[in-house]
């Protein structure tokens, strides 16, 4: 007997799509900016280039953690500042 509710594959909805998203995003940064055209844009706001390397690694890795259900609400709660 399948005893899945609609809000367990809400949560799976969105905790892919939310993954898929960190996912691209990272991708981005690496791919089509390249990591050293990250780490200038981060330094020109004025931001140590530190967190430029930090932003693409959480963002990669937590969304790959995201779409594969790795420890989802630690994992989110990391995210929290990268989105803010």
């Amino acid at each position: 007997m399948n005893t899945y509710s609609n809000s367990d594959y809400a949560a799976l909805v969105l905790r892919v799509s939310s993954g898929a998203l960190f996912l691209a995003h990272g991708l981005l940064k690496v791919n089509v900016f390249t990591i050293a055209g990250t780490v200038a844009f981060f330094e020109s706001l004025g931001l140590p280039a530190l967190l430029a390397y930090l932003t693409i690694v959480a963002e990669i890795g937590g969304g790959i953690a995201l779409i594969f259900g790795v420890a989802t609400r630690l994992v989110s709660a990391a995210l929290i500042p990268v989105l803010l």
